[in-house]
């Protein structure tokens, strides 16, 4: 597991225990989330087992949506399958429910991550607040370049 995204590896774990105590395989958890479909050997399979593997191998978290797809076919909330809020989220107050991590870019900016599945005016307006910002910073064009 990746050792350099904590909230990535608690994720791992969690969807791991989940699908265990269930008795899933990783492709009957994929076929679940994802369906099936014929591979190029004429082999029905599961849809995505790959990408369970690498969620499962703390890789990489899942997209909202996609939680939310995982969340739904195990039968629990996003908010189980999330690992707690990190205590960093006071920085920007309570997101129960919500993996939220800041990592500091220097003295007056951070690096902000939120997983998360709101309605979606909640995202437009968060997408409109993160607009603002980025226009308002004097180095603004080289942010979006990155």
């Amino acid at each position: 597991m990746s050792a350099s995204n904590p909230a990535a590896t608690q994720f791992a774990r969690n969807l791991r225990r989940a699908r265990k105590d269930r008795n899933w395989s990783q492709s009957d958890l994929a076929r679940n989330v994802w369906g099936e479909m014929v591979d190029k050997r004429g082999y029905t399979v599961a849809r995505n087992r790959d990408l369970v593997s690498s969620y499962e191998r703390g890789r990489y978290l899942p997209k909202a949506e996609t939680l939310a797809e995982i969340a739904l076919a195990l039968g629990m909330t996003v908010q189980e399958l999330l690992p707690p809020v990190q205590e960093t989220a006071s920085i920007v107050g309570e997101a129960p429910g919500a993996l939220v991590t800041i990592q500091h870019t220097g003295e007056t900016y951070a690096r902000l991550n939120i997983c998360t599945v709101v309605p979606l005016a909640v995202a437009l307006k968060v997408i409109e607040c993160l607009n603002e910002a980025n226009a308002a910073r004097p180095d603004a064009t080289a942010a979006n370049a990155r």
